[in-house]
Protein backbone atom coordinates (compact mmCIF):
# COMPACT_ATOMS: atom_id res chain seq x y z
CA UNK A 1 0.00 0.00 0.00
CA UNK A 2 2.38 2.33 0.77
CA UNK A 3 3.43 2.02 -3.05
CA UNK A 4 0.23 2.99 -4.65
CA UNK A 5 -1.30 6.66 -4.89
CA UNK A 6 -4.27 7.79 -2.53
CA UNK A 7 -6.69 6.54 -6.10
CA UNK A 8 -6.53 3.01 -4.63
CA UNK A 9 -9.08 4.25 -1.69
CA UNK A 10 -11.40 5.30 -4.51
CA UNK A 11 -13.14 2.04 -4.72
CA UNK A 12 -13.44 1.49 -1.34
CA UNK A 13 -14.70 4.86 -0.66
CA UNK A 14 -17.57 4.69 -2.52
CA UNK A 15 -18.58 0.96 -1.32
CA UNK A 16 -18.35 2.46 2.03
CA UNK A 17 -20.91 5.09 1.15
CA UNK A 18 -23.20 2.13 -0.14
CA UNK A 19 -26.79 3.17 0.87
CA UNK A 20 -27.39 -0.93 1.81
CA UNK A 21 -24.36 -0.14 4.59
CA UNK A 22 -26.31 3.26 6.02
CA UNK A 23 -26.80 1.15 9.02
CA UNK A 24 -23.40 0.81 10.38
CA UNK A 25 -23.07 4.58 10.58
CA UNK A 26 -24.95 4.49 13.56
CA UNK A 27 -22.84 4.82 16.59
CA UNK A 28 -25.07 2.60 19.03
CA UNK A 29 -22.68 -0.30 19.65
CA UNK A 30 -26.04 -2.58 20.94
CA UNK A 31 -27.15 -2.10 17.13
CA UNK A 32 -23.87 -3.91 16.44
CA UNK A 33 -25.15 -6.89 18.39
CA UNK A 34 -28.08 -7.62 15.96
CA UNK A 35 -26.87 -10.48 13.41
CA UNK A 36 -27.96 -8.82 10.41
CA UNK A 37 -25.59 -5.67 11.39
CA UNK A 38 -23.23 -7.81 12.15
CA UNK A 39 -23.31 -9.95 9.24
CA UNK A 40 -23.55 -6.92 7.55
CA UNK A 41 -20.39 -5.46 8.95
CA UNK A 42 -18.62 -8.35 7.49
CA UNK A 43 -20.03 -8.17 4.15
CA UNK A 44 -18.60 -4.83 3.99
CA UNK A 45 -15.07 -6.29 4.88
CA UNK A 46 -14.91 -8.71 2.84
CA UNK A 47 -16.13 -6.39 -0.28
CA UNK A 48 -12.84 -3.88 1.18
CA UNK A 49 -10.40 -6.99 1.22
CA UNK A 50 -11.87 -8.09 -2.09
CA UNK A 51 -11.48 -4.38 -3.69
CA UNK A 52 -7.95 -3.70 -2.38
CA UNK A 53 -7.24 -6.74 -3.54
CA UNK A 54 -8.60 -6.28 -7.33
CA UNK A 55 -6.26 -3.25 -7.39
CA UNK A 56 -2.95 -4.64 -6.22
CA UNK A 57 -0.96 -6.90 -8.49
CA UNK A 58 1.41 -9.36 -6.67
CA UNK A 59 -0.48 -9.26 -3.15
CA UNK A 60 -2.56 -12.10 -2.15
CA UNK A 61 -3.76 -10.77 1.11
CA UNK A 62 -5.08 -7.83 2.71
CA UNK A 63 -4.80 -8.16 6.37
CA UNK A 64 -7.38 -7.78 8.81
CA UNK A 65 -5.39 -4.82 10.42
CA UNK A 66 -5.55 -2.40 7.64
CA UNK A 67 -9.54 -3.32 6.91
CA UNK A 68 -10.33 -3.21 10.37
CA UNK A 69 -8.08 0.24 10.55
CA UNK A 70 -10.55 1.46 7.47
CA UNK A 71 -13.73 0.57 9.07
CA UNK A 72 -12.69 2.17 12.83
CA UNK A 73 -11.54 5.76 11.02
CA UNK A 74 -14.94 5.78 8.86
CA UNK A 75 -17.62 3.92 10.90
CA UNK A 76 -16.06 3.67 13.96
CA UNK A 77 -17.85 0.27 14.24
CA UNK A 78 -14.17 -1.90 14.79
CA UNK A 79 -11.24 -1.46 16.79
CA UNK A 80 -8.20 -1.98 14.52
CA UNK A 81 -6.76 -5.42 14.83
CA UNK A 82 -3.04 -4.62 14.95
CA UNK A 83 -0.45 -6.21 16.70
CA UNK A 84 -0.92 -4.10 19.84
CA UNK A 85 -4.63 -4.45 20.20
CA UNK A 86 -4.30 -8.14 19.77
CA UNK A 87 -1.72 -8.61 22.48
CA UNK A 88 -3.74 -6.27 24.81
CA UNK A 89 -7.03 -8.79 24.17
CA UNK A 90 -4.59 -11.62 25.22
CA UNK A 91 -3.22 -10.17 28.22
CA UNK A 92 -7.24 -9.26 29.18
CA UNK A 93 -8.04 -13.07 27.95
CA UNK A 94 -10.71 -11.42 25.37
CA UNK A 95 -11.03 -14.39 22.74
CA UNK A 96 -10.69 -14.81 20.05
CA UNK A 97 -8.07 -12.05 20.18
CA UNK A 98 -5.94 -12.62 16.87
CA UNK A 99 -8.55 -12.26 13.95
CA UNK A 100 -11.34 -10.06 13.35
CA UNK A 101 -14.64 -12.26 13.92
CA UNK A 102 -17.95 -12.28 14.59
CA UNK A 103 -17.17 -13.71 18.06
CA UNK A 104 -14.58 -11.57 18.37
CA UNK A 105 -16.40 -8.20 18.07
CA UNK A 106 -19.75 -9.85 20.26
CA UNK A 107 -16.60 -10.20 23.17
CA UNK A 108 -15.14 -6.85 22.64
CA UNK A 109 -18.74 -5.13 22.89
CA UNK A 110 -19.31 -7.47 26.19
CA UNK A 111 -16.50 -6.60 27.44
CA UNK A 112 -17.13 -2.95 26.36
CA UNK A 113 -20.53 -2.98 28.18
CA UNK A 114 -19.24 -4.42 31.93
CA UNK A 115 -16.69 -1.90 31.76
CA UNK A 116 -19.65 0.77 30.58
CA UNK A 117 -19.02 3.36 33.06
CA UNK A 118 -15.53 3.47 33.24
CA UNK A 119 -15.47 3.94 29.20
CA UNK A 120 -18.02 6.60 29.65
CA UNK A 121 -15.61 8.72 32.24
CA UNK A 122 -12.52 8.03 29.87
CA UNK A 123 -14.86 9.19 27.11
CA UNK A 124 -16.72 12.12 28.95
CA UNK A 125 -13.13 13.16 29.95
CA UNK A 126 -11.44 12.91 26.63
CA UNK A 127 -14.25 15.44 25.08
CA UNK A 128 -13.78 17.81 28.09
CA UNK A 129 -9.93 18.23 27.34
CA UNK A 130 -10.29 17.55 23.46
CA UNK A 131 -13.65 18.77 22.28
CA UNK A 132 -13.70 14.88 20.70
CA UNK A 133 -16.41 12.55 21.21
CA UNK A 134 -14.99 9.38 20.77
CA UNK A 135 -17.02 6.19 19.32
CA UNK A 136 -17.60 3.04 21.85
CA UNK A 137 -15.23 0.78 19.55
CA UNK A 138 -12.21 3.70 19.16
CA UNK A 139 -12.16 3.54 23.28
CA UNK A 140 -11.94 0.21 22.77
CA UNK A 141 -9.32 0.36 20.66
CA UNK A 142 -7.24 2.68 22.82
CA UNK A 143 -7.74 0.62 25.65
CA UNK A 144 -6.70 -2.66 24.46
CA UNK A 145 -3.76 -0.87 22.35
CA UNK A 146 -2.01 0.65 25.49
CA UNK A 147 -2.30 -2.79 27.14
CA UNK A 148 -0.39 -4.23 24.70
CA UNK A 149 2.13 -1.55 24.57
CA UNK A 150 2.31 -2.09 28.31
CA UNK A 151 0.97 1.11 29.28
CA UNK A 152 -2.55 0.05 30.98
CA UNK A 153 -3.57 3.60 32.62
CA UNK A 154 -7.03 2.49 32.47
CA UNK A 155 -8.92 1.23 35.63
CA UNK A 156 -10.95 -1.30 33.90
CA UNK A 157 -12.52 -4.79 35.76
Amino acid sequence: MLKKSFHIHKKPIKELLRRKYNCLWNTNLGSLKKPETLDLLFKLKDALKNLYLSQTKGTNEITDALVTKILLGTLGRSPAFDRFFQKGCKKRRIRPYSNFSKRSVLALIAFYQNNYRTFLSIRERIKELSGISYPPMKLVDMFFWSVGRNREYWGTK
